[in-house]
């Protein structure tokens, strides 16, 4: 490992419309006057209205078997910047992002105020933020790269070459003993309630696993209801572990420091057949689960919850929601839309310090 290696940030967005959308951000971290009160850690938190008095008091004789994850157990990785836009490019902002210049130019609008967003909650909560800039294997598209950033992490496996890191962070000493777990985020998700722990939405989902398998599980992955194709009760279900491999999504996800996940980062690494497929990394881990493994396997090493637990994405988000996630930004929606989008979910946060 190079201990000396650093990232400095390109801030691009400056190069291209200037656009008013990251002082909320900025306003407030200047004038902070009180601290969030934290919830005990391990105490799950409080989700949907529908979790009844039965249900909690289950989890309560679970956790008393599980030792609870801290914050300081949880590494936060994302992606800074993939590319620098070309500045002159054109960019309608009424119009959906068309093409590689125009893509790139979306998320050097959008990726400062969500990585900003990002550093500020890790910041309040005591998770070790850590971002890597530009791709990890400039021969495939940039979403593999997270699986390259995240193996090199949890483990120190380098599989293409040493990220640089934008935090305070020795890789000679931190890599591979730093987390026990890492939370994977896009470059176009945020967080959207800083009054909930990241360390509650990991044990919450923990504890229920636990209760069936007795071992904690070794990824955890937020997936939508596939309403009239696939499944509206039990994830556990043959049917319903099916439907919620079709719907899943690694924009935001939990990774934990076993061997059966790093052989598993290692296969969706190795599985080039969808090394330009629209959906790259997500459609390789997808054809893993589905066809690759049996379906005793992936019950006992995966874990599916539902997406508005920690991958509120787009329309589906509401406020009071624990992340956002925008990631048709890049491809099927206005700039202008997203940029609003974005700025409702960051006063959501502001308003929830």
């Amino acid at each position: 490992m190079r201990p000396s290696h650093a990232l400095l940030f390109l801030v691009v967005a400056a190069a291209l419309t200037p656009l008013a959308l990251h002082s909320l951000l900025a306003k407030r971290q200047g004038d902070r006057t009180e601290k969030i009160e934290q919830p005990h850690i391990g105490r799950v938190a409080e989700e949907h209205s529908d979790r009844n008095d039965s249900d909690n008091k289950d989890h309560n004789e679970q956790s008393e078997r599980l030792e609870m994850a801290t914050m300081s157990d949880i590494c936060v990785l994302s992606l800074g910047t993939w590319k620098t836009p070309n500045p002159s490019a054109s960019l309608d902002l009424d119009a959906n992002p068309s093409g590689e210049d125009a893509r790139a130019a979306a998320y050097g609008i959008l990726g400062p105020a969500a990585r900003d967003n990002k550093r500020d909650y890790c910041s309040i909560h005591g998770c070790r933020m850590l971002f890597f800039d530009g791709s990890l294997d400039e021969e495939r598209p940039v979403a593999w790269s997270k699986i390259v950033g995240i193996t090199w992490l949890l483990w120190g496996d380098n599989v293409m070459r040493e990220p640089s890191i934008s935090v305070n962070f020795n890789p000679s000493t931190d890599v591979g003993s730093a987390c026990d777990w890492v939370f994977w985020m896009d470059t176009d998700a945020m967080f959207s309630s800083a009054k909930i722990l990241l360390a509650d939405k990991l044990n919450e989902a923990r504890i229920k696993y636990y209760a069936e398998h007795s071992h904690d599980p070794d990824v955890i992955i937020p997936t939508k209801r596939l309403d009239g194709e696939g499944f509206r009760g039990d994830l556990e279900s043959t049917e319903g572990m099916d439907a919620a491999i079709r719907g899943m999504n690694l924009g935001t996800f939990f990774v934990k420091k076993t061997a059966w996940a790093r052989s598993f980062m290692a296969q969706i690494y190795g599985n080039t057949r969808f090394l330009n497929h629209p959906q790259w990394e997500q459609q390789s881990a997808q054809d893993l689960l589905q066809h690759r493994f049996s379906m005793d396997t992936v019950k006992q090493h995966a874990q599916f919850v539902l997406s508005r637990r920690f991958n509120s994405i787009n329309a589906e988000w509401q406020v009071g929601d624990f992340v956002y996630h925008m990631p048709s930004c890049a491809c099927c929606y206005p700039l202008r839309t997203c940029l609003s989008q974005q700025n409702t979910a960051l006063t959501a946060y502001n308003n929830s310090l």
